[in-house]
């Protein structure tokens, strides 16, 4: 009886082993390795991504390793994406990476190429990770995600990426019928630059997007950073946005009550139209937040409608005015400038307010009382003093009227600021009340780490991975209790 039950416990554990396992493999673009099993040497390199995934595909066909993840790691050398694109496939994971862990220079061309380098249609559960990877000269959408599933997840993570000399119609684009809360997409580290793109750089619907310590510059993106496709989460901390232009009407826009929160980066983005471009369009979000960054001689820095936005601890430098307000609030937008290093050159009308509160304090720097600020039904306090109010006082009652609205401004106001700055903080790391923004922090994002956590383990909450686990490790305890009450 001992030996039976000793027997059914080595089985159990064999089968948990073979269901959690990854299947890794070796491509080298150098490679004549010519059998469909190829990869577990460097001599008997796979000599494309696609002959890989074909190995790949066979192997998960069996029931035991329907799960498994697979691992790709590239020699150095120049890869043709002609030859390396596909289809995402599995339910276990793909992790891309590079042989050499020391010096990677792995280079991914899309010259001549015209359809998208790595896609998915539909997977119920897509994990992929993509590090120390270059990918230049694309010209098309490189990289399409797309599911329809309700339940479906997506975790995509690219990990010190870097995107050069990309044009046209150049983007990454993802699409679900899933909660937000359900798929997220990073960049860590990662850099797009040299790019001259005729639409957006991210095009995408239901993800949360984390752009921590990562970098554009150098670049023309024909539109704007993020597409505003429906329900999006933002995250960015630690990013450089430097010596770029952007061809749209924003660089970035939310038409969503969505939390968006930017900290500890730079920008120094141009619009290419003289008028009606804007770095920031708010519509109808009540949680955007604008912490610890530096903006220098940028575009018209806020359009906010029917929304709340925070500024909070930025530097805002500009060298030469605008021929347009530098911030325009409209229809019961509320917009506070707190704390923040403000230097603009004195022109008229650089504020354009109506039918909405703008309120500044303990800001440094330019002074607005001196500026005609354009209101229309608009209450705009300046450190406690009225700019303009809501109902123009009469000569007889300026003062209690300046007063009432100062008080109650700043009530409103501090009630708004007191929720979502205490809501914002809680999701935010420690370092976003650095003194020196320029400084990348040393921790990815709150959403970043739980998706590096995930897509590097190749496991989610709610994978089959985890549930069978569970059940396998149930069932083994089960089978150990037994197995000592035999003896």
């Amino acid at each position: 009886m001992l030996k039976r039950n000793l027997v059914v416990l080595f089985v159990w554990i064999l089968l948990v082993s073979v269901i959690n396992a990854s299947l890794e493999l070796i491509v080298d673009s150098g490679s004549t390795y010519s059998s469909l099993q190829c990869g577990d040497s460097l001599p008997n390199a796979c000599k494309s991504i696609q002959a890989a995934i074909t190995y790949y595909s066979n192997f998960i066909s069996t029931p035991q390793n329907s799960n498994s993840t697979l691992v790709l790691k590239l020699a150095n050398g120049v890869y043709q994406a002609q030859s390396n694109s596909f289809e995402f496939i599995g339910s276990g994971g793909i992790e891309i990476t590079t042989f050499s862990a020391s010096t990677p220079s792995v280079n991914i061309v899309g010259d001549n190429f015209t359809n998208t380098l790595i896609s998915s249609k539909n997977n119920s559960k897509l994990i992929l990770t993509i590090s120390n990877i270059k990918f230049s000269n694309f010209n098309q959408t490189t990289f399409s995600f797309s599911s329809s599933g309700k339940n479906d997840t997506s975790s995509i993570t690219f990990n010190n990426c870097e995107f050069i000399n990309c044009v046209g119609k150049f983007d990454i684009s993802g699409e679900s019928e899933s909660s937000r809360d359900s798929n997220s997409i990073t960049f860590y580290k990662s850099v797009f630059e040299n790019l001259n793109t005729t639409s957006n750089l991210i095009t995408i619907r239901n993800y949360r997007i984390n752009l921590n310590q990562s970098q554009v510059s150098n670049s023309l993106i024909g539109y704007g950073l993020i597409d505003p496709y429906e329900t999006n989460r933002m995250y960015i901390d630690g990013s450089n946005f430097t010596s770029s232009s952007f061809g749209g009407s924003s660089f970035i826009l939310s038409m969503s009550d969505d939390r968006i929160t930017i900290v500890n980066s730079v920008f120094n983005v141009k619009s290419i139209k003289s008028k009606s471009s804007t770095l920031f369009s708010v519509v109808d979000n009540k949680n955007f937040i604008i912490k610890d960054n530096i903006f220098t001689d940028c575009a018209q820095l806020l359009l906010a409608l029917q929304s709340s936005v925070y500024f909070i601890g930025n530097k805002i430098i500009n060298s030469v005015a605008l021929d347009v307000p530098l911030i325009d609030v409209d229809i019961e937008a509320n917009v506070k400038f707190d704390s923040n290093e403000i230097n603009y050159p004195k022109v008229n009308k650089s504020i354009d307010c109506t039918d909405s509160t703008i309120t500044f304090k303990n800001n440094t720097g330019t002074n607005y009382l001196d500026y005609n600020a354009g209101c229309n039904r608009c209450s705009f306090t300046y450190n406690s003093e009225t700019v303009c109010s809501t109902i123009a006082p009469t000569s007889s009652t300026t003062q209690s009227s300046n007063s009432t609205t100062s008080s109650t401004t700043s009530s409103t106001t501090s009630s708004t600021t007191s929720s979502t700055t205490s809501s914002t903080t809680s999701s935010t790391t420690s370092s976003t009340t650095s003194s020196t923004p320029i400084t990348t922090s040393s921790s990815p994002s709150p959403y970043i780490s739980s998706t590096t956590s995930d897509t590097t383990t190749g496991t989610d909450s709610n994978s089959a991975i985890e549930s069978k686990s569970i059940s396998y490790s149930l069932l083994g305890f089960i089978l150990l209790v037994v197995a000592i009450f035999n003896i």
